[in-house]
């Protein structure tokens, strides 16, 4: 009886405490709903003694006031007109997702092939570009290794943070290779376990730029053909955005000074007299800056090996023709007396020179200098040969 009878008391107690708490929200809600229409009836009061601007002229005023356009500059929806209603009251920690355009528990749509992202504060930084992390991967030869390294800088440049993995990247760019079979695979697979990861995939490289079909057949992937290395910046900020970038078409534009290497076999066993006699055209009028000639070999187990073979004095001849007109000109002899900015990357030893190369990639040598290494200047470029040009720097040296 007397547990029953404490607990009776305390139940009543608590009931009046209740109770004052509750008188006490009351009147604080009354007495703001009171000054709340006391505050709607002053705005009213206010709008009758001024007249209303049109809407058109409230979004021209926040456009010239530097506000973006009318729909994104006027956030107060009373300037459209007396039927518009008063947006709803935000409460603690939904102003950031109002004007981000979101509310809490909202999603971000896929945009034209994009994945969804979660929406919320990190989506703001999300979408600033040049915020986020990139993972470059490259496949295949020297050329695309430097591909890739262009691609890089353009990226850091422009503030982009380069990750050493797709697990801590926001995109994956994917520099693919079609000279060998699994390189072209690799890549593949790929852009399969980065789309699979939720990462903006972008593909640069060969496999998009020889291959439409494929190229059509993939959804959700941004492209680059070889020739558009210099919009990686752009394609990747778009890919961040959730769109989808294909730039295929090829760049046909003239380049002055272009350094031309090539690699020619001769004697293959199809290779007729009128097929080789066309190679020879094209050697002299182009004359290649890097000519690296070689004699046609049957690798083992391939459809070549099976073909009957051209007569070896025959792939001498064409070789020793080739090698012959390759070596007969100088190849550098324009670039004398000319003034050329040079990055210098390596040394030679024995001559004590040091190393570089013009941005048409023309060797060039000059007295040793260490402090160089790693660095450019502006170089007079002097006395050359078909192998290299002689050089003295002139200044600016960065």
């Amino acid at each position: 009886r007397a547990v029953a009878a404490t607990a009776a008391a305390c139940s009543a107690a608590l009931l009046a405490v209740l109770a004052v708490r509750w008188r006490a929200v009351a009147a604080l809600a009354a007495a703001a709903a009171e000054g709340g229409e006391e505050q709607e009836e002053g705005r009213r009061e206010a709008k009758v003694a001024q007249p209303r601007r049109p809407a058109v002229a409230v979004a021209a005023a926040a456009v010239a006031a530097g506000g973006g356009t009318g729909a994104e500059a006027v956030r107060d929806l009373e300037d459209f007109g007396e039927e518009a209603t008063r947006p709803e009251r935000l409460g603690i920690g939904e102003v950031l997702q109002h004007w981000l355009g979101k509310k809490p528990s909202q999603k971000l749509k896929p945009q034209a092939g994009g994945c969804g992202c979660s929406s919320g504060a990190q989506d703001s930084e999300s979408y600033l570009p040049g915020k986020q992390k990139v993972y470059v991967r490259t496949y295949g030869c020297p050329h695309n290794a430097s591909d890739g390294e262009y691609m890089m800088g353009q990226l850091r440049d422009y503030g982009y943070t380069l990750v050493d993995s797709m697990e801590d990247c926001d995109a994956c760019v994917i520099n693919s290779c079609t000279v060998k079979h699994p390189s072209e695979t690799r890549a593949m697979n790929m852009v399969t376990n980065a789309q699979q990861a939720g990462k903006q995939v972008v593909l640069a490289g060969c496999v998009p730029s020889s291959d439409k079909k494929l190229a059509e057949s993939l959804e959700g992937v941004s492209m680059l053909d070889v020739t558009q290395l210099d919009r990686i910046v752009d394609v990747v900020e778009e890919s961040l955005k959730g769109n989808t970038v294909k730039l295929l078409q090829k760049r046909k534009e003239a380049i002055p000074d272009i350094f031309l290497l090539s690699d020619i076999i001769c004697g293959f066993p199809s290779e007729s007299r009128e097929d080789w006699e066309a190679t020879m055209a094209l050697v002299r009028k182009y004359r290649f800056q890097g000519l690296h000639v070689s004699q046609f070999y049957a690798r083992p187990g391939t459809a070549a090996a099976r073909m009957k073979p051209l007569k070896s004095n025959i792939i001498k001849d064409r070789w020793r023709e080739c090698t012959d007109e390759t070596n007969a000109y100088n190849r550098n002899e324009g670039l004398e007396g000319r003034i050329e900015r040079v990055w210098f990357s390596a040394t030679e030893e024995e001559r004590g020179q040091t190393i570089g190369r013009t941005k048409a990639f023309a060797k060039v040598l000059i007295t040793r200098d260490d402090t160089l290494l790693g660095r450019s200047a502006t170089v007079k470029l002097g006395k050359s040969c078909k192998l290299h040009v002689e050089g003295k720097v002139v200044g600016d040296v960065q």
